[in-house]
């Protein structure tokens, strides 16, 4: 799969491989970039050497890390997996205010991709959504600005 990789894309691939090396992260994690709008030049954000709040996207996009740390961990070989790209919103309250919004904007719901959200688990699950909010409400956790209803 690496050698099919668009060569920017193997760039940044390996830039992150180095970053991560060097600062001696091992078994997994996420290395963000941002890309300069004027150059295209990446920009090195954090250093993430755990699993992510947003983990579902990946399984979305079509990689399940935790099961694949599960076969590395037992020794089962498995072939390199492949990806695509996607767009995955992981808070819920963000998802939830898209869709309320195209609700008011269009009167339907129909072609809002629940499946790029966390609602779906949410609904099946609330409970880590409800402690979240608690954890929030009672420390007294401000609100995101990405989260606000205006």
């Amino acid at each position: 799969m690496l050698q099919t990789l668009d060569p920017e894309m193997k760039k940044l691939l390996d830039l992150a491989v180095k970053v991560y090396n060097s600062v001696e992260c091992r078994d997994f994690g996420r290395v963000d970039f941002r890309l300069r709008q004027d150059t295209g030049a990446p920009t090195i954000l954090e250093i993430n050497p755990r699993y992510w709040r947003s983990l579902l996207g990946s399984v979305v996009a079509g990689v399940n890390f935790p099961y694949l740390a599960c076969l590395l961990a037992l020794n089962i070989p498995f072939p390199h997996p492949t990806y695509a790209n996607g767009r995955y919103i992981h808070e819920s309250r963000v998802a939830m205010r898209q869709l309320i919004m195209q609700a008011l904007r269009t009167g339907k719901t129909a072609n809002f991709r629940f499946g790029e959200t966390c609602l779906m688990l949410a609904a099946r699950d609330p409970f880590p959504e409800l402690i979240i909010s608690a954890r929030d409400l009672w420390s007294g956790h401000p609100v995101a600005e990405d989260d606000r209803w205006t």
